[in-house]
């Protein structure tokens, strides 16, 4: 599996956007990379016929929320079973086609990242969001506010798509959960540490489209997002259930991510 370069912020640094080829594609896309309009290829993954098979082919990578890192030789795990990221901290995995589904990562130093995933009937090449226990902790101090285990962090990147199909951040659309949390900070590349604290809304340039909420309350999350005119309906990524339809479960003492597309 080939890798391309990307700057990521999670609470402190460029996290890395989301991007996605449309689905009218045969291999669709959310892979780490610079820009939000960047697809990172899936070429190299075997696609399974959707005539003969329920599965579709997931190329899943595991990045470091801080720094441009793929992280190889780390535990995937979906449905039960267990697989090992290669040297180029992916694993290639067979999902059910038409799901919901959450697949979790950790290693050693870092904070378990769980990413909540829908299927469609085409391959698909995304990833898991991982931050280092030290950075959080750092972070935390840093804003005062400690870290509280028993709860987890939640991040919820909103996008539309262009005219080609290509994904965009989604500038002016708000985020909010219906439990307790102690701080959102949106990503921002223009402030000093990379996020701006307090503020549930995507900015308009210079942003990852991430809004990220710390000490969530653990179990299930309903998420609102209100995308500015003349945007009306989002949907969890990839398909078209509603977020209303569908609850983010929230584990304590993990980063739990999240991919909107607003039309």
């Amino acid at each position: 599996m080939s890798k391309s370069p990307f700057t990521l912020i999670l609470l402190s640094a460029a996290l890395a956007a989301c991007t996605d080829k449309g689905t009218t594609d045969s291999s669709d896309s959310v892979a780490p990379d610079d820009t939000a309009d960047s697809v990172d290829s899936v070429d190299s993954v075997d696609s399974v016929d959707s005539e003969t098979s329920d599965t579709i082919t997931a190329a899943i990578a595991v990045v470091d929320g801080l720094q441009p890192l793929y992280i190889k030789d780390v535990p995937v795990t979906f449905d039960g079973e267990t697989t090992i990221t290669d040297e180029d901290g992916y694993v290639q995995l067979q999902l059910p086609k038409n799901s919901a589904l959450t697949i979790h990562a950790t290693g050693p130093g870092y904070m378990d990242g769980t990413l909540l995933l829908f299927t469609l009937d085409d391959a698909i090449n995304t990833y898991v969001q991982l931050i280092s226990t030290a950075a959080r902790d750092a972070i935390a101090s840093q804003l005062g506010i400690p870290y509280d285990p028993t709860k987890g962090i939640v991040g919820i990147q909103v996008y539309t798509r262009d005219e080609s199909g290509g994904a965009v951040r989604l500038g002016g659309a708000t985020v909010d959960l219906d439990v307790a949390y102690s701080v959102a900070l949106a990503s921002d590349n223009r402030s000093p540490v990379g996020l701006a604290q307090s503020n549930v809304t995507v900015t308009e340039s210079e942003s990852s489209a991430q809004i990220n909420f710390i000490n969530v309350t653990a179990g299930p999350v309903n998420v609102t997002v209100t995308p500015p005119a003349p945007y009306t309906t989002c949907t969890w990524y990839r398909g078209d259930t509603r977020l209303e339809d569908y609850a983010l479960e929230v584990a304590a003492d993990t980063l739990t991510t999240g991919f909107v597309f607003c039309e």
